[in-house]
């Protein structure tokens, strides 16, 4: 793409636009990764409470197991 400018002035001015928009797009990729960042932050804290509950929910299957084969011992 060819661009004429009739003054050094539109150049300039030219280029500070072409700054700002790349300024901003810096910007907002930024906050997309912050973004992004954060998410898989929270994505892992939840599995490590899942993994958690998992394993109560595994201790408590074994202590009903052994509950279990004491009663039927009993009888």
């Amino acid at each position: 793409m060819t661009i004429y400018f009739t003054s050094p002035q539109q150049l300039l001015q030219h280029l500070a636009n072409l700054e700002e928009d790349n300024l901003f797009k810096i910007h907002l990729v930024q906050e997309d990764e912050q973004n992004l960042e954060e998410q898989k932050r929270k994505i892992e804290e939840n599995i490590i409470e899942r993994e958690k509950e998992i394993l109560e929910v595994k201790k408590n299957i074994e202590i009903f197991e052994k509950s279990k084969q004491i009663m039927l011992s009993k009888q």
